[in-house]
């Protein structure tokens, strides 16, 4: 759900708490299907835990993002959400940066950044 990458953790500890946590993956699990180290994923999460105990509580989600798309390494998890968001639901800068609680300025250069590895692939 797009509402857990607005809360005060970085996009990373929000994305491994909530797979740990709400939908009970292992680390091994999570590490498998994103691609990633799991040891990181470990230290990254033990981070999120101590910076927020309580679960994510997913209300009236409007958007959800598949996990795909975090499995490009290329792609900071920020640009990951931002070129999806673009892409395939047609949201403005604007829109998308009232979702993550950013500026609209912090979303065009991320924007911008995925556009832009996006052409060079």
């Amino acid at each position: 759900p797009l509402s857990i990458f607005s809360s005060s953790l970085d996009p990373a500890e929000s994305l491994y708490k909530f797979l740990k946590e709400n939908e009970k993956l292992s680390f091994q699990q999570i590490a498998a299907e994103l691609h990633r180290d799991q040891k990181s994923i470990w230290a990254t999460y033990q981070r999120s835990w101590r910076r927020k105990k309580q679960l994510f509580l997913i209300q009236d989600e409007k958007y959800f993002l598949p996990l795909s798309i975090f499995k490009k390494r290329k792609y900071s998890f920020l640009e990951s959400i931002v070129f999806y968001l673009n892409s395939v639901h047609h949201l403005s800068n604007k829109q998308i940066a009232g979702s993550l609680q950013r500026t609209p300025n912090t979303v065009a250069v991320l924007m911008k950044r995925a556009r832009d590895k996006h052409e060079s692939a």
